[in-house]
């Protein structure tokens, strides 16, 4: 084997690694799971391609709370930032498009949080999936995408 084909090797080798740790250091500084796993598809497909969907926007809107305020928060295309991107790579995963439309509590007191989730993807079509904070059984994707898009999400006004 030539120096040059070692040199090659190696230098593959090392940058294999040091993705691999890049990727890791997300789930180590705290990232939620789906900025380090943000497709269900087989490697080398992208989610869109795996499932046809592609995300156009995704909105939060959040209510309740002490203060009983609403705020409506977005994501689209024109937000610049990994964690953007990230939730609209997410939102067209099958995990996501599979989720129910409702992850309510059987109690629903105690000036908790709702939220109404708004994904609207290419092809026309629109996914929504309710929840109230600490709902047990609400699926981490689910609580994953509304924390990324209420915290990189473009503040909407609304009327209420």
């Amino acid at each position: 084997m030539s120096d040059n084909s070692r040199r090659t090797i190696r230098t593959v080798a090392l940058r294999g690694a040091m993705a691999l740790t890049v990727g890791l250091g997300l789930v180590a500084v705290g990232a939620p799971p789906a900025a380090a796993a943000v497709t269900d598809a087989a490697p080398g497909v992208t989610a869109a391609a795996a499932g046809n969907a592609r995300t156009k926007s995704v909105t939060v809107r959040r209510s309740g709370g002490f203060t009983g305020a609403t705020q409506l928060f977005m994501v689209d295309r024109a937000t610049e930032g990994r964690q953007a991107a990230t939730v609209l790579t997410v939102t067209a995963t099958r995990r996501f498009r599979s989720l129910d439309s409702q992850y309510l509590p059987a109690d629903p007191c105690c000036d908790r949080f709702g939220y109404e989730v708004v994904v609207r993807y290419h092809d026309g079509s629109v996914k929504t999936v309710t929840t109230v904070a600490d709902t047990a059984g609400t699926p981490q994707v689910l609580t994953d995408v509304i924390q990324l898009v209420t915290q990189v999400g473009v503040p909407v006004p609304t009327d209420a």
